[in-house]
């Protein structure tokens, strides 16, 4: 007996079935690396909006106070207040009260030496480099996923290719649906490599750009921090401000990812394409196989009816010719009525032998479980 079968479930699960061991675990690591992922993406967003917002409100406290930056209500709001910028301000200002109370003014302005000025611009510069390591924390982390998970997911179908094509090897004859499994679960690999990248290079964009924006305004902060402290220290007759003197800062900025690497998607691409180009003629063509010649007598003619298929793929029931929808009906009625009806198949030598599989398929499905084989008796 001839058993045909095709069943496919569609879908995600049916492929992850269809994966072994290897490429199970890549598609599990990478869905805990997405995981991991959205972590740090919330995390990170949540500590830059609560910086920025900290920030705005000690930065407009710093600007009503105008040149008076030693004022208790600004000390008492930077000391209470934990954004960066007014981490900034308390370690400028206290280096600078340290300078004004050696210099016996207590904490009132007086002029500073350069040196001095120096080292305020010394410790400011200090801190801002310790704020914005903070503000980067884990964001090298995401850089890290958007990079490598699709290469996770070549490697995961690579990998499911190249066991799909073995196991056809091994078993000695080119069959697409066994094929087609294999390749399925492969290709989840990159779907979910893709999965994590992709939601990675938008949030890592995102977050380093709001990084960029408060590194800027610490920088401005500090330039406006000095240039406060000179105006209220130097003497009026020599209140000038060298634009020299204020150094430029020059930060490390992180650059935006733009793009995914897309090395590894074309060399999935060119594989796909080999996958294709040797599949499709298995596809188009079949599989060209001549039934084997047998001696036998003559069939008995009760209870027989004859289905067979021309050479130009004409379906005959007996002498009628019939579409597929046709035949099912029909057989259905006979095995109603006459149920030890015998069916004979025969097909013309020109077709292919996936039409003879697939009108036995449909004549099985009309309820005739048993199917005989019509081949050329031999000449006496």
């Amino acid at each position: 007996m001839i058993q045909y079968t095709l069943a496919a479930t569609p879908g995600v699960y049916y492929a992850f079935q269809n994966s072994d061991t290897v490429g199970k675990v890549i598609v599990l690591g990478l869905l805990a690396g997405s995981v991991l992922t959205w972590s740090l993406m919330i995390d990170k967003y949540l500590h830059l909006r609560r910086a920025r917002s900290q920030s705005e409100r000690f930065l407009a406290h710093f600007n009503m106070v105008g040149k008076n930056i030693t004022s208790s209500g600004l000390i008492r709001e930077g000391m209470n207040n934990s954004g960066p910028l007014a981490v900034i301000y308390n370690s400028g200002v206290d280096k600078l009260v340290e300078f004004y109370e050696a210099g016996g003014s207590g904490a009132a302005p007086c002029k500073l030496s350069d040196a001095q000025s120096h080292a305020i611009e010394a410790v400011l510069e200090r801190k801002v480099s310790g704020q914005i390591q903070d503000l980067e924390t884990n964001v090298s982390m995401l850089a890290t996923l958007v990079s490598l998970s699709p290469f996770c997911g070549l490697f995961g179908t690579v990998w499911g290719v190249m066991m799909a094509f073995s196991g056809i090897a091994i078993a000695g004859k080119p069959d697409f649906t066994a094929l087609a499994p294999g390749v399925a679960g492969a290709l989840l690999t990159t779907v979910a490599g893709l999965i994590v990248a992709i939601p990675s290079l938008v949030g890592y964009n995102f977050i380093t750009g709001e990084i960029r924006k408060q590194t800027t305004d610490m920088d401005n902060f500090t330039d406006e921090f000095m240039v406060r402290v000179q105006l209220d220290s130097w003497p009026l007759k020599s209140r000038r401000i060298d634009a020299m003197s204020l150094k430029k800062r020059r930060r490390h900025e992180m650059k935006a990812l733009d793009q995914i690497d897309m090395t590894p998607l074309l060399d999935l691409t060119f594989l796909l394409l080999i996958v294709f180009m040797i599949s499709m003629p298995l596809m188009e063509y079949g599989t060209k196989i001549d039934p084997p010649e047998m001696n036998s007598n003559e069939l008995p003619l009760d209870n027989v009816k004859s289905v067979s298929i021309t050479s130009s793929g004409t379906i005959m029931l007996g002498s009628e010719a019939v579409t597929r929808e046709q035949l099912v009906e029909k057989l259905k009625a006979l095995k109603a009525s006459e149920p030890k009806t015998q069916l004979l198949l025969r097909a013309d030598g020109s077709r292919k032998y996936d039409d003879v599989i697939s009108l036995m398929a449909l004549i099985r499905s009309s309820g005739f479980a048993d199917v005989t084989l019509v081949t050329r008796a031999e000449a006496k």
